[in-house]
């Protein structure tokens, strides 16, 4: 009997040997009938993060290509990003 094992690239289906040995991978989650025996194999994504998203809006509010004493002309340069924390806003009062 043939074990379908889903990732997010698709369905295999696999025999009993090599879906023993996909289910000892960390990623892998095994999903099993009442009689223990295996029904899937579900594979979550593991070290690769491409799918995340990361900054959202306008990609032309982090670079320009302004000539600076920095920029030469006709060069993209990432704009300095100012990231605000929690210990900036903290006020420290001796006591």
């Amino acid at each position: 009997m043939k074990i379908p094992v889903y990732s997010r690239y698709g369905v295999e289906f696999v025999d009993p040997i090599r879906a023993a040995m996909i289910a000892s991978a960390e990623n892998a989650e095994v999903v099993r009938a009442r009689n223990h025996r295996v029904v899937q194999i579900n594979l979550l994504s593991y070290g690769d993060d491409h799918n995340h998203p990361s900054q959202h809006g306008n990609s032309r509010k982090f670079i320009r290509d302004t000539e600076t004493e920095t920029n030469p002309p006709r060069v993209y340069e990432l704009k300095k990003q100012h990231i605000w924390h929690a210990s900036h806003s903290l006020k420290r009062t001796a006591s």
